[in-house]
């Protein structure tokens, strides 16, 4: 019998994720002396007791734990001010302050001396995973007046203050060896790195995790809960700037389109460091960019998709006027001239296949760049007094459709036969650069990635 995974989902998803089990102190705050442990057992707790029972104390322990100390605001979840306790004042135990007759002043009186050390620990534990990690952090007095030094621990499995962090004496070092020497256990001198192996266990990505924690753990009230879910659940997003440097983008486009062609499906990638809703950035992207602009779709892709290089291949469209047109004059090419269909179709058809169309490339195309291309399909379809030409390619070269257009009109005029086309593409010649068929008429088509298929043809404008 196939031995089961190990992996159980947990009945009551309400003890879903890492959650506290047990919190114990040594010497912090005014917990002074021994041991003392709240069991949580992961579910949710509430503290309660008298002004200056302690209550803000562990709430801090856990606090120092999991935030960098730089940003711990100590005792805000009494309202207190900023500065009324430290790291340097729970490890020491300020419990009350003197005053000094002769000079007015007041100092605070510590339940500790610089001798003694404090310890706070968390262990965490995901029910779901069954998978149990301990945070832990030592302090110590090695400056007079600055604040304590202290190095961090974090451990696969379940620490104890009495097991793993006593009978030392008073000498640290040999601490560190026997944590050292404890299976599963990692030390660090600061923070970042402890931050980045517990974070890794937890499964946190982004930091702004623990700074809404850092903001919600000890909140005293909430002013503006819009203003509060702004500062501390969003992280700082440049969006304005974003969305005015793909405007400024795609403005670059649309004059490079109104130059060289219109694209009916042109395709882009954004990458982006915060999550958004595809369908909202598609409605702001579209509220902000010119009216010839229209962001048709967003959606979401991995992150290794490249809009350009996991295209297959592409499709441009190329529309043929047989008479005047007074309002789509900037969407076809007006031939005058009587065009055999027939004759067309079939100079079309040499074009098929793989060739070398240097003869049809522009000669400012960068050096180096291969001028052979493997044309896909081709396609020649009469609307009314519209030709549609469709060219299916892997790729494409500087005005070679242009000169495929133009080449394919003299064969409709019956000034090229399919040989001469066959010559053209068989050596170098300037004759498809006499041949250039106008912008006017080019549409990028759609832009292909695997499994997509071409619809039948359809005119996306009608002569007026």
């Amino acid at each position: 019998m196939a031995e089961q995974l190990g992996l159980e989902f947990i009945g009551d998803d309400r003890l879903a994720g890492f959650r506290l089990q047990r919190l114990e102190v040594l010497n912090w705050g005014t917990f002074d002396g021994r041991i003392w442990t709240l069991r949580l057992g992961g579910k949710n707790g509430l503290l309660t007791g008298d002004i200056g029972s302690g209550k803000s104390t562990l709430v801090d322990a856990v606090t120092t734990l999991l935030v960098p100390s730089h940003r711990v605001a100590y005792n805000k979840a009494a309202g207190a001010d900023s500065r009324e306790r430290s790291l340097r004042s729970y490890v020491l135990g300020y419990y009350k302050s003197e005053r000094n007759e002769a000079t007015g002043k007041s100092r605070p009186v510590a339940l500790r001396d610089a001798n003694s050390y404090a310890v706070i620990l968390g262990v965490f534990h995901n029910e779901g995973f069954d998978q149990t990690v301990t945070l832990a952090q030592v302090f110590w007095i090695k400056d007079q007046q600055g604040q304590p030094a202290r190095f961090f621990v974090v451990a696969d499995g379940a620490l104890r203050i009495a097991d793993h962090f006593a009978d030392f004496g008073s000498d640290l070092t040999r601490l560190r060896k026997r944590l050292r020497d404890t299976p599963g256990v990692e030390l660090f001198d600061s923070f970042p790195p402890y931050s980045g192996a517990f974070r890794r266990r937890f499964g946190i990505e982004n930091d702004q995790a623990l700074e809404l924690f850092n903001q919600t753990v000890s909140m005293k009230s909430v002013g503006n809960l819009t203003e509060f879910v702004r500062s501390h659940m969003l992280e700082a997003f440049p969006v304005e700037d974003r969305i005015q440097a793909l405007i400024t983008h795609f403005d670059d486009l649309n004059r490079a389109h109104e130059a060289v062609l219109k694209a009916k499906a042109q395709v882009a990638h954004l990458e982006i460091p915060q999550k958004i809703n595809p369908d909202i950035l598609r409605i702001n992207l579209n509220d902000n960019l010119p009216a010839s602009i229209n962001v048709l779709k967003a959606e979401n892709v991995p992150p290794r998709f490249h809009a350009r290089h996991h295209a297959t291949s592409r499709s441009y469209l190329y529309l043929i006027a047989q008479r005047r047109t007074a309002f789509a004059k900037r969407y076809v090419w007006w031939i005058k001239d009587e065009l055999n269909f027939f004759r067309m179709q079939k100079a079309l058809g040499v074009f098929q296949g793989f060739h070398d169309f240097s003869s049809f490339a522009d000669k400012r195309m960068d050096k180096g760049v291969s001028t052979k291309v493997n044309v896909e399909s081709v396609e020649l379809k009469q609307f009314g007094e519209v030709i549609a030409l469709r060219i299916v390619a892997s790729h494409f070269l500087w005005k070679m459709v242009r000169r495929v257009v133009g080449i394919t009109a003299e064969a409709g005029r019956g000034s090229l036969s399919e040989r001469d086309i066959e010559k053209l593409l068989a050596s170098y010649s300037e004759i498809p650069a006499r041949f250039t068929a106008p912008p006017s008429g080019l549409f990028l088509e759609k832009v292909l990635y695997e499994g997509d298929r071409l619809p039948p043809i359809k005119i996306p404008i009608q002569l007026l």
